[in-house]
């Protein structure tokens, strides 16, 4: 969703892509920490507020539902994180199979923290 530049929106997010932007944690110091009009307003319209979790929480997670799902953790590498069916709402449209090729390629998510590499 792009902002409109027109009443009722605020002429200072006009153009702002709401998708992304809401998602970046300067973005919501900036609009929307402090506003919990504009947090319940979102909450209407069904935003998911899980997202502003770290990604490697959200990778973990839909890593957690895939191996209920399917046994294992071979996940296709053009799978993506489907809507509804116990998946989590914050994982949605994830590109779960990219990203497990990340982490086995170039350790993304990983680095030199040896808890993250004990949990995965």
């Amino acid at each position: 969703f792009r902002v409109p530049a027109r009443a009722p929106y605020p002429a200072t997010l006009a153009g702002v892509d709401l998708d992304a932007a809401v998602y970046d944690m300067a973005f919501y110091q900036a609009h929307l920490a402090e506003r919990r009009d504009r947090q319940d307003e979102l909450r209407a319209l069904g935003f998911c507020w899980g997202r502003l979790q770290p990604e490697y929480n959200l990778v973990v997670e839909a890593l957690i539902v895939f191996k209920e799902r399917f046994g294992d953790l071979m996940v296709p590498s053009l799978f993506v994180v489907p809507r509804g069916d116990g998946w989590p709402d914050g994982c949605v449209g994830m590109p779960l199979g990219r990203r497990v090729r990340q982490i086995r390629e170039r350790n993304d998510y990983l680095g030199d923290d040896l808890s993250r590499w004990a949990t995965l």
